[in-house]
């Protein structure tokens, strides 16, 4: 199983080629459920549309937006103490 997952390895995947390595991974954990005993109680509707938590998903969300706030803090203060230099060195 594990083999034809790595057939699907290339740099540059077009969408034909992303949809089919999907289908390798749903595959995967199909038999990963049916091997732990799940036969016939995990479907490919679960597997294709698994539940998340919208709390998460805006945890995640918010998280992003405040790791880009600080990194543009981060910019704005790098230019000003180098633009405080030059004009100090000028």
């Amino acid at each position: 199983m594990l083999g034809e997952i790595f057939k699907y390895r290339v740099e540059n995947p077009d969408n034909a080629h992303l949809e089919k390595i999907r289908q390798a991974q749903y595959k995967l954990i199909e038999e990963i459920a049916n091997s732990l005993g799940y036969i016939n109680k995990i479907t490919w509707e679960d597997i294709q549309n698994p539940y998340i938590p919208k709390g998460m998903v805006e945890a995640e969300q918010l998280q992003r937006e405040v790791q880009n706030g600080q990194l543009a803090l981060a910019k704005i203060a790098e230019s000003f103490i180098y633009k405080t230099d030059q004009t100090k060195e000028g």
